[in-house]
Order: C-alpha cells, then structure tokens, then sequence
C-alpha cells in the first residue's frame, strides 16, 4: 500500500544528497542499467531525442546541485526510462531493463523513505486501477491490520 501525504517534498539537503548519489551508484551497478549508464556519442543520438539523459548526468547533475528536490531526481531517472525507446530503437530487451530500471529505482526511493508524490506513486509497479479485478462481496475479506491509503491534502 502507498501512503500518499502532501508533505513538503524531501529537499536536497547534504544527508539526501549523500543518500540519493548512493542509490544512484547502486543503480549504476546494476547489470541491467549498464546501458543507460551513460549516452552515446552526439553523432550517434537519434535527431528526435529532445532531452537525452544517462544515469551518469543525473549524478553530474546531483553533484552540482541542479535539483532542489528528490522527486526533480526521480523525474529525470523516469525520463531516462522514457528515452529508452527512442534511444534503443528495435531493442525490446534494452526497453523493458530501463521499466525494471525504473522500478528499481522507485523500490530504492521507498526504502529511503523519501516522500511519495501522488505522480511518483502512480508510476509504481502496483498495478493500475485499469489491471485490478473487482471481486465479489463473498470473496471480500476484510484485513484488520489493513489501515487503507491516507490521503492528507
């Protein structure tokens, strides 16, 4: 279950910093993120890439303090993702690695604790309220512990 809360969402202060390069290396270690570890050379990028990104710019970027929050982080490594099938055209292989990429990443974020945004939960990899089936009252059962989503606006 995601809680989902309007609290300010989590600065870029030295600790996050700190913490955010470190799930940021993790993910670069990842076998399958190899790949989107850093961009091909200019000649090489497809001319309708209009922001290309890489996992190693994101860093850079960290590093030098262009994000004011964890979730500008988090939308660039979802833009990442979103490249893919430009970048990588024909490549199914390479565009599902940078959905699990993603998923990844998102997992890591949680951990972390980071505030969840609203935009940031629906790209989780819960399933959508298309995917869900509705089952019947007699196949309902009630979880005690089950406190339901808290939505604080």
């Amino acid at each position: 279950m995601i809680k989902v809360s309007s609290q300010t969402p989590d600065l870029i202060t030295p600790r996050n910093k700190a913490k955010v390069r470190a799930l940021l290396l993790e993910l670069m270690g990842r076998k399958d993120a190899r790949a989107f570890s850093f961009l091909p050379p200019d000649s090489d990028l497809p001319a309708d890439l209009s922001q290309p990104i890489c996992l190693k710019m994101i860093e850079q970027n960290l590093a030098v303090d262009r994000y004011p929050t964890v979730e500008h982080v988090f939308e660039d490594i979802h833009l990442l993702v979103e490249n893919a099938p430009i970048l990588f055209r024909g490549d199914s292989k390479l565009h599902k690695q940078a959905e699990t990429l993603r998923k990844a990443a998102l997992r890591l974020f949680k951990k972390e604790k980071f505030a969840i945004t609203p935009k940031m939960a629906l790209e989780s990899d819960e399933p959508k309220l298309a995917e869900v089936q509705p089952i019947s009252k007699d196949e309902f059962q009630k979880d005690p512990e089950d406190q339901g989503v808290v939505l604080n606006f």
